[in-house]
């Protein structure tokens, strides 16, 4: 690999399991509507899709009607909440921080493409000691579109100073499967993420199981280029 190279992560569910903090935000809004919360286990699939979405399935497993504009407070409620506490629970996936140490002393250029609300992202980055490694953070609010439009990671590698056919994006999700497709980018799936399919059906370039083999597999991606 060599320093023009760069690296692209998804967040939630790739970098940080953030699943927990996300759950208690989620238990905060519910439980003041006399909703029925979902456990943990039955949210980790929908934590890429954003706190309104989360919101609005319980609701509906519940079959309760919402108005949008409802939806609209309890979804600032939600992050409000999420923010004062979003790094209680939340853990690095086992071999990151090492990872992008050697990422970082290679040179390679890394940044982070999320649907999270930039300043969230920023937030969490800071608390978990990662903000570092990242010239660039992109969340879902920054630009008119969001994952899985290529716009959002293709001005993502832009702002890295590097561009589509010296990039990878590492996710968890459909969404960044797709994104990194409409974007003509190759996709590295990590398995202990929050993805509701079968990780074969994203058509990623490779998969990986721990942190550890993520540097293997940017070589052989990079090494054919």
């Amino acid at each position: 690999m060599e320093d023009e190279y760069c690296v692209i992560f998804d967040l939630d569910g790739t970098l940080v399991d953030t699943a927990p903090d996300l759950h208690r935000a989620l238990t905060f809004v519910l439980e003041r509507e006399n909703i029925a919360v979902p456990d943990l286990e039955t949210v980790r699939p929908f934590v890429g899709h954003g706190a309104r979405h989360l919101i609005a399935q319980s609701f509906k497993h519940e079959q309760i009607e919402i108005s949008d504009a409802a939806l609209d407070g309890l979804t600032e409620d939600f992050v409000d909440h999420y923010a004062r506490n979003i790094a209680v629970d939340s853990m690095l996936f086992p071999g990151l921080r090492g990872c992008l140490e050697q990422l970082s002393r290679m040179g390679t250029r890394l940044g982070v493409c999320t649907n999270k609300r930039t300043h969230l992202a920023q937030l969490l980055l800071e608390q978990m000691e990662l903000d570092s490694f990242f010239s660039v953070v992109l969340g879902g609010d920054a630009l008119d579109v969001r994952k899985p439009h290529p716009f959002h990671l293709l001005e993502t590698i832009r702002r890295v100073k590097s561009s589509p056919h010296q990039a990878v994006l590492i996710g968890d999700s459909t969404t960044d499967a797709e994104a990194a497709r409409n974007a003509n980018v190759p996709f590295i799936a990590v398995s202990f993420g929050y993805c509701d399919v079968a990780l074969s059906a994203l058509g990623a370039t490779a998969i990986i199981d721990q942190f550890g083999d993520l540097i293997p597999a940017l070589e052989q991606i990079f090494g054919g280029k």
